[in-house]
């Protein structure tokens, strides 16, 4: 046996041609027999092939999302045919090798890898290639690699806010924008939509890089203002491996139905002085949009614009009522001019304020002055004094609603009145007689009393007296004076005459005053004639104690008279007791005029 090499060369030493060579082996033997073996055919080729491989994705993610969740290994090799084995190694960027395919003859179009070891662990994030070595039957051997790609299972981060969730773009300055925050990782591009709630998409955003905040106005591509509604917003972006992060908004409320107030004071004025009349105000208020409030709120103002009182609830209502008593939070009662602001501060921004009407409140009552001219006041008839002059002058933040000036006689019963609705005249002129034509007493005090009340019920109750001065009354061819108010002790003709005692002083004013009148009508005598009320009616008394009495109380005045400065050659005196009463001696209440001093001048 013997082993024949062959090198492929000619004897010359020159590489023979591609091409089939045939090998036979002949001998002859001695005896000339000669033997030839099989033909062998060789095949001499010297040409080479060529091979590469593609990855599919530059990056992708094996975590089971779906997308991109394998790499596929494209190769393309010349003679297919004629590969003998080959072998695709995945490597990591440093050249170790994670994972391995092979296989004889020809090399599969596409080899997909998950991502995975050749133990089956999922290798980490990074960078990758495959690297396709081939050999050929002809010994040739090549290789080809991928450029490096990336796998990334991490998925892009992003964050989104709305500032808050209901707005209304309605041009009054309040929550006309949404602001939007957001913040992301670094990605290629970046989408945000507002969809509607059928999800049609009314506006859309992109960036690239990472996101940016921003302001929506409510507004459509077209620059139209959104219809009332819900609306969200998302954000969302795929990254080169395929993985996606989509964030959204909660629901976005656009609200633009506008928000009107009204407040309606059932009255201009109050009294809350707890008399039960016009106590307190009611304010009606209404709302025509009840929902996305954080409550509301009922201000009291005064003129200063500083709040008294304050009423809030936290549910609305289409109407409500509020009753204010005219008292701050302390619970005192506020005088002044008042208004109520309503306000409801709404989550989409409005802020709707309405404001009543002044408010009045008003517990004192007016303040009232009462001039009397002349005084004392003398209507005798004579051209001097003759009349009463009344002045009134009220002040009262109120209107007046009416007066009433009461004169009363000595036991305050009534003797004349004047009464107006609204604000007294500047003047009242009062001729001395009472409602029924009766004129005054001589030196005689009437008590007056003037009411005065506002619309609130306020009451001023102001009382005073009008002198009456001496009156000297023609009584047909003669004058008389006729005095009910010299004061006697009782059952006595001593005149009381201490100027310490009411009385006293009062005599000795009237005495006085009827010296200076006497002293005037000089030409003329007097005769002083005393006047007694008979009780009992019987003639007995007027006989045994009138009479009597009656003549001894003119003799003290005509000695008084005398003192006084009247001559005495002037004065007679009568006592007529009670044979000529002004009023019925039955009369309770009036028969005090009997009991009187009368002065008869005669020419």
């Amino acid at each position: 046996d013997a082993r024949v090499e062959w090198t492929g060369r000619m004897d010359d030493g020159r590489l023979a041609p591609d091409g089939i060579y045939s090998y036979v082996l002949a001998a002859t033997d001695r005896a000339g027999n000669t033997g030839r073996s099989e033909t062998v055919f060789i095949r001499i080729d010297t040409s080479g092939a060529e091979v590469a491989v593609t990855a599919e994705f530059e990056a992708f993610g094996p975590n089971a999302s779906g997308v991109r969740d394998q790499q596929v290994f494209v190769s393309r090799v010349d003679r297919p045919a004629d590969v003998a084995t080959w072998r695709l190694d995945v490597t990591d960027r440093d050249g170790t090798l994670v994972r391995r395919f092979d296989g004889r003859g020809t090399v599969p179009r596409t080899v997909t890898w998950d991502g995975a070891t050749d133990a089956g662990r999922r290798v980490a994030d990074g960078l990758y290639r495959g690297k396709l070595s081939v050999v050929f039957t002809n010994g040739f051997e090549t290789s080809a690699q991928t450029a490096l790609f990336e796998v990334d299972t991490v998925p892009p981060t992003v964050t989104a806010a709305a500032e808050y969730e209901l707005f209304s773009p309605d041009g009054d300055g309040n929550r006309e924008t949404v602001r939007i925050t957001q913040q992301s990782s670094t990605e290629g591009e970046w989408r945000g939509t507002i969809r509607g709630e059928d999800g049609s998409i009314v506006r859309s955003y992109r960036w690239q890089g990472e996101v940016a905040p921003f302001d929506w106005d409510g507004r459509d591509e077209a620059g139209n203002v959104a219809p009332d509604g819900l609306y969200t917003y998302s954000v969302t972006a795929t990254d080169r491996a395929g993985n996606t992060v989509s964030r959204s908004t909660p629901a976005l409320r656009v609200d633009t139905r506008v928000t009107r107030l009204f407040v309606t004071a059932s009255t201009d004025a109050i009294a809350p002085n707890g008399d039960g009349f016009r106590e307190n105000v009611r304010f009606d208020l209404f709302a025509s949009v009840l929902d996305g409030t954080d409550g509301w709120r009922l201000s009291i103002r005064d003129a200063a614009g500083t709040t008294v009182r304050e009423f809030t609830g936290s549910t609305m209502q289409a109407e409500r009522a509020v009753v204010w008593d005219g008292k701050d939070e302390r619970g005192a009662v506020r005088e002044g001019t008042f208004t109520a602001e309503y306000a409801v501060d709404y989550l989409k921004g409005n802020r709707p304020r309405a404001t009543s009407t002044p408010v009045l409140t008003d517990i004192t009552p007016p303040r009232v002055t009462v001039n009397l001219s002349p005084i004392p006041f003398s209507p005798d008839n004579d051209g001097v004094d003759d009349q009463l002059f009344i002045r009134i002058a009220v002040d009262d933040v109120s209107p007046i609603q009416a007066w009433r000036l009461e004169i009363l006689d000595r036991n305050r019963r009534f003797f004349n009145e004047f009464s107006g609705r609204g604000t007294p005249s500047g003047q009242i002129i009062w001729d001395g007689r009472a409602a029924d034509g009766e004129l005054v007493i001589s030196a005689e005090d009437y008590p007056y009393r003037l009411t005065v009340s506002d619309v609130l019920g306020n009451t001023t109750v102001t009382e005073g007296i009008v002198p009456i001065d001496i009156l000297v009354i023609r009584d047909g061819d003669r004058l008389k004076v006729q005095i009910s108010n010299i004061t006697f002790e009782p059952n006595s003709p001593e005149l009381i005459l201490d100027p310490e005692d009411e009385r006293g002083a009062r005599n000795l004013a009237i005495l006085k005053r009827l010296a200076e009148i006497f002293t005037r009508y000089g030409t003329y005598s007097i005769r002083i004639e005393g006047h007694a009320v008979n009780i009992t009616g019987t003639e007995r008394e007027e006989r045994e104690e009138l009479q009597p009495l009656s003549l001894q109380r003119a003799d003290t005045v005509k000695a008084a008279m005398v003192a006084a400065g009247i001559a005495e050659r002037r004065i007679t005196t009568l006592g007529r007791g009670g044979t000529e009463p002004i009023v019925a001696h039955t009369d309770l209440d009036n028969r005090w005029k009997n009991r009187r001093v009368e002065f008869i001048l005669i020419r």
